[in-house]
């Protein structure tokens, strides 16, 4: 089995967002972003949040460690854009 520990949590406005997975055998050089998931998850994330958000991923001690934090008063870019469409 493979743990998965995830933490979420509301702070001023931000939403907080911690996952923490063992790192497979040969995956800690895609911690840069060069797996393709990786790639869309930021894409994603830059389309809809442009750049107020973070996300920070990290290879430690056989671990990925992911932070994302975004922010709540902000409508995604997605929803500005289709607002009345709805």
């Amino acid at each position: 089995l493979i743990g998965i520990d995830i933490a979420i949590r509301m702070e001023k406005n931000f939403l907080y967002l911690d996952i923490s997975n063992p790192t497979g055998s040969g995956m800690t050089e895609r911690i840069n972003g060069t797996g393709q998931g990786i790639r869309n998850t930021r894409n994603q994330l830059d389309l809809l949040y442009r750049n107020h958000y973070t996300l920070t991923i990290n290879a430690s001690g056989g671990t990925y460690l992911t932070h994302l934090v975004l922010p709540l008063n902000l409508i995604p870019a997605y929803e500005k854009e289709n607002m009345y469409y709805h």
